[in-house]
C-alpha cells in the first residue's frame, strides 16, 4: 500500500523488531477478525476513547509485515447477520469490540478494553489535558500469535474430588465463566481427580 515514514515521538506506527521477526517466521496462516461494535471504550477520566482507529492501523502493519496474516472486520450493527454467523462459530460467546485471533482450530479473543493502558494518576484530580491512555495493541496481539503458533498448548487443570468447584457444571456450582475466559486465551481446560489419578501431569 505504498510507504510512509513514522515521525511520531514514540514510533506508535512502527512494529517492534521482535514482532516483525515473529511475523517473518510464521509457517501457518493467522486470521485476525475485528468484531466491531461502537469501536470505543470508556476509560475513567478519559471518557470514551476511540480504539477502532488504532486497531485498524495496527492490523495494516501486521498485514504488511507478513502475507500469512489475514485480517477482516465485521460491523455488528451494519451487518448483523454476518456478525451473528461469525459469533456462532464460538457458540455465540464473542462480544462486540473484540479481536479474534485464529490459527487452525485454536483462537484467542482480545476485548478492546484490554488494549488500553491507563497511566498511573491521582484520582482525586483530573489528568493533564495532554495525557492520553496508552495502547497495548501490539503487545497483546503478538502474544496471541505466539501462543497460538506454539506446537504445544498449555493446560490448566482444575483439581476435583474433594468438593472443589469444577471447570464446568451447574450455575453457581462450577467455574464456567472462568473456564471460558481461559479457553479464550488459548488454554486447554481439564479436570484432575487425584483420588483416581495419583500422578500430577508434567
Amino acid at each position: 500500500d505504498g510507504w510512509f515514514v513514522d515521525v511520531t515521538r514514540n514510533r506508535v506506527h512502527t512494529l517492534s523488531d521482535q514482532t516483525r521477526n515473529i511475523l517473518k517466521g510464521l509457517d501457518r496462516d493467522v486470521k485476525v477478525t475485528v468484531l466491531l461494535g461502537s469501536g470505543r471504550v470508556r476509560v475513567g477520566y478519559f471518557g470514551s476513547v476511540d480504539v477502532s482507529t488504532r486497531v485498524a492501523d495496527l492490523l495494516r502493519l501486521y498485514g504488511a509485515a507478513s502475507s500469512r496474516v489475514k485480517t477482516e472486520t465485521i460491523d455488528t450493527y451494519a451487518d448483523k447477520t454476518r456478525a451473528d454467523k461469525f459469533a456462532a462459530q464460538f457458540k455465540g460467546n464473542v462480544e462486540p469490540d473484540t479481536l479474534v485471533v485464529e490459527v487452525g482450530d485454536r483462537n484467542v479473543q482480545i476485548p478492546f478494553r484490554d488494549l488500553i493502558e491507563v497511566p498511573p494518576m491521582d484520582y482525586m484530580t483530573p489528568p493533564p489535558e495532554d495525557m492520553t491512555p496508552g495502547f497495548k495493541g501490539e503487545e497483546k496481539l503478538t502474544a496471541a500469535v505466539v501462543s497460538l503458533t506454539e506446537d504445544q498448548q498449555s493446560v490448566v487443570y482444575f483439581v476435583t474430588g474433594h468438593g472443589e468447584l469444577g471447570p464446568e457444571g451447574a450455575e453457581g456450582k462450577a467455574l464456567n465463566r472462568f473456564s471460558a475466559e481461559l479457553r479464550r486465551d488459548n488454554y486447554k481446560v481439564e479436570s484432575l481427580n487425584l483420588m483416581a489419578r495419583k500422578e500430577i501431569p508434567a
